[in-house]
């Protein structure tokens, strides 16, 4: 079966972005994996559910416990937080009503509010960055008190926010509603509120990720369907479904996906003469309950901190690694494989990185490599540990959140001897709130314990793809231009970075980069 490319994955049109957005979180539902704003495995997602559910274009539900947990999404393809703009004015109605209805569930922090859309992306930062600064006080009082010391954004942001509140709550019956009325119910709205940016013509961030989940839970190793092709196949079906879908769970995916031939873990061998001792694999994720889950995350070290000797992977395991798939144009020219041939960068810099990467049997280090959108690091970091260290095993901390798996993999002595710790989309690590001094600390004792090197042969290895946030290029000390690009060299290893910054380090030796 020919693998399609899914709009998710390449960007581009072609899927309503409402379903585009939902075919995320289904994917994030059959793979038995967190989705942003619930903190625990969905079991369930609803589509448009305005009948329930005021904020209803994607409803994801977990109900194992005592309570439901649920995060009501409102999908736009723009949401200017303007007070003055119909979006926005629409969806700060939809969460009045969300209080309206489940006010309880809502302040007790078991329902939150969801906003996904593409832009402006100022703007929607500028709201997550208040919804984490409400979230953190204990009362609106609070949070007032601390208004005055936050920058122009949040006061801007803050500003739209309870004006259109109050112009709502004018026009719903309260005359000039007081403004500690407003305040209160602008801040009940803003420490819920999950704030998620989709662009509509690049890959999803959330894309790599659960692709690799999708090749590591769900699907077959006989499958001839690769991860993009099933994306595509879930978006398909979530507008199939819209609003007549009911509540989706992963027994109904695994069934329409079967039905379309994808190969499934768990799923019976396909009879054959040869295949007659074929050994059934075992469910996946999705068979599981939910404390079995959460006991085997604490017994053993979970699917995502699997150790696979390099030498071994396939092409196709690269995308578990978040390396970006072959787009399928659909131009009628045949499938696409997983990756298109690699071509070495002109200027030299994977030959430096290979030889940098080879050092690493003297020795732990850190490799970093850093650079704009799609210019391909992680492919680059991809090719170097196969060509270089095929013996060596490769850990990719993922699940259930990439701090905490992290933490769980060097605390635990998960990581053996000759051990590629691959760290993809380094600020998810350390840029997380509340974990950056754990992790970094936790590193740096990994790249400095004796126990486990600098010994000839038996170093850690740690690949970091760096994408810093808000677009700043990462990394320490000075940068100058050769032949008119950017460029530093290690004051180590001596080696320069051209095209996209490349700076390495040995512990205890390395103190950054140089000017060339």
């Amino acid at each position: 079966m020919s693998r399609g490319a899914s709009s998710i994955g390449s960007g581009g049109g072609g899927t309503i972005y409402e379903y585009r957005v939902a075919a995320l979180d289904l994917v994030g539902l059959l793979c038995g994996v967190q989705v942003p704003g619930l903190d625990v495995v969905p079991d369930a997602v609803f589509l448009q559910k305005a009948n329930e559910f005021p904020l209803d274009d994607v409803v994801v539900l977990n109900r194992q416990g005592s309570y439901e947990l649920a995060v009501q999404r409102q999908v736009k393809r723009t949401l200017a937080i303007v007070s003055s703009s119909g979006p926005w004015r629409k969806t700060m109605q939809q969460c009045l009503a969300s209080l309206e209805s489940f006010g309880d569930e809502i302040d007790a922090d078991r329902h939150r509010l969801g906003l996904t859309a593409s832009g402006p992306i100022t703007g929607l930062e500028a709201l997550r960055d208040l919804a984490a600064s409400t979230a953190a006080q204990k009362s609106v009082a609070d949070f007032l008190q601390e208004l005055p010391r936050r920058g122009q954004s949040y006061h801007r942001v803050w500003k739209h926010l309870t004006q259109t509140v109050g112009d709502l709550l004018a026009e719903s019956g309260v005359n000039a509603p007081e403004q500690e009325v407003v305040h209160r119910s602008a801040y009940r709205i803003a420490r819920r509120l999950v704030v998620q940016t989709e662009p509509t013509e690049q890959i999803s961030p959330r894309f790599p990720g659960l692709c690799a989940a999708l090749q590591e839970r769900v699907l077959h190793a006989d499958s001839e369907v690769d991860a993009a092709g099933v994306f595509r196949m879930v978006e398909e079906l979530a507008q199939e479904w819209g609003p007549r879908g009911g509540a989706i769970d992963a027994a109904m995916l695994r069934n329409r996906l079967r039905a379309r031939g994808v190969a499934l873990r768990g799923d019976p061998p396909a009879r054959s003469a040869a295949g007659a001792g074929h050994r059934v694999e075992l469910p996946g994720a999705e068979r599981l309950t939910q404390a079995a889950q959460v006991q085997a995350r604490a017994a053993h070290t979970g699917g995502s901190l699997r150790s696979d000797v390099i030498g071994e992977l396939k092409p196709s395991d690269a995308l578990r690694l978040e390396v970006h798939p072959a787009v399928d144009a659909d131009t009628g020219s045949g499938a696409l494989a997983a990756l298109p041939p690699y071509i070495a960068r002109p200027d030299g810099v994977d030959g430096r990185l290979r030889r940098v990467v080879a050092e690493s049997a003297n020795g732990s280090r850190l490799v970093m490599v850093v650079g704009g959108s799609s210019t391909g690091k992680t492919r680059a970091c991809w090719e170097a540990v196969r060509a270089e260290l095929p013996s060596w095993r490769i850990v990719h901390p993922l699940a259930p959140d990439r701090p905490a798996a992290l933490l769980r993999a060097v605390q635990d002595d998960v990581l053996e001897p000759r051990t590629v710790l691959w760290l993809n989309e380094a600020q998810l690590y350390f840029l997380v709130k509340d974990s950056t001094a754990q992790v970094s600390s936790a590193l740096q004792a990994l790249l400095t314990d004796s126990q486990r090197g600098p010994v000839p042969g038996r170093g850690h290895h740690v690949a970091d793809v760096l994408e810093p946030p808000g677009g700043r290029r990462g990394g320490r000390g000075r940068t100058t231009r050769r032949n008119g690009r950017r460029a530093s060299a290690c004051r180590s290893c001596n080696d320069h970075r051209d095209a996209f910054r490349f700076q390495c380090s040995r512990t205890g030796r390395c103190r950054g980069a140089r000017r060339v």
